[in-house]
């Protein structure tokens, strides 16, 4: 979903990426400042942009790919047992679809199902970064670093998870998402001037 800013320009909210937080920043209420604040409905929400808007800069959040399926994968556990996202469409696709008990499993069960490409699933919150931004012009984008956004205050009542570092078998878990997420590495490694961003993800 895109949201007006009051420069003119628009933030793009795409799951998985902070935008929750980046909204609380740059929201309505967030007091005066040089930052350009987001005017619009600061409710959550997505939709994926069929065009680049004309004569805007696009702010987006973008997430290490790795970090982020790790995020998707316990967000959509949570939400399959409780909470008001329980019967939403993206969570009972993905809870049909069969859970396993730890990321590392879910990989191991994709690519064993002969899929080389989270997008084929159709799994909301996986989807890759790519499949938000495709008609997006990147000389045109803001890249905003999901590191840089400011987590002090946790949104909502979601329990932190537990450092991407720590994730049991993250060796495997890395390399199976560098094949599920080829498009992410391909579109983020085409970007130059978002290499201080993502060189630590390639």
């Amino acid at each position: 979903m895109m949201y007006k800013m009051s420069d003119g320009n628009v933030f793009y909210h795409v799951p998985k990426t902070g935008g929750r937080a980046y909204k609380a920043y740059a929201g309505k209420e967030a007091g005066a400042t040089e930052q350009p604040r987001i005017t619009g409905n600061p409710n959550t929400g997505h939709a994926v942009a069929n065009r680049h808007p004309e004569g805007k800069i696009v702010r987006v959040v973008i997430r290490d790919p790795v970090d982020r399926f790790l995020s998707a994968y316990y967000f959509t556990q949570r939400c399959s047992k409780s909470g008001p996202h329980k019967n939403t469409g993206a969570i009972l696709k993905v809870k049909k679809y069969g859970w396993q008990d730890n990321p590392y499993e879910m990989c191991k069960k994709i690519l064993n199902s002969g899929v080389n490409d989270i997008d084929k699933l159709k799994f909301f919150h996986f989807n890759t970064q790519y499949s938000w931004h495709k008609k997006l012009n990147p000389s045109k984008v803001e890249y905003i670093d999901f590191r840089d956004l400011n987590f002090k205050k946790r949104l909502g009542k979601a329990p932190p998870r537990k450092s991407t570092d720590d994730e049991s078998s993250l060796n495997e878990i890395i390399d199976s998402v560098r094949v599920l997420y080829k498009k992410d590495y391909d579109y983020f490694q085409s970007i130059s001037k978002i290499e201080n961003i993502t060189s630590t993800w390639m």
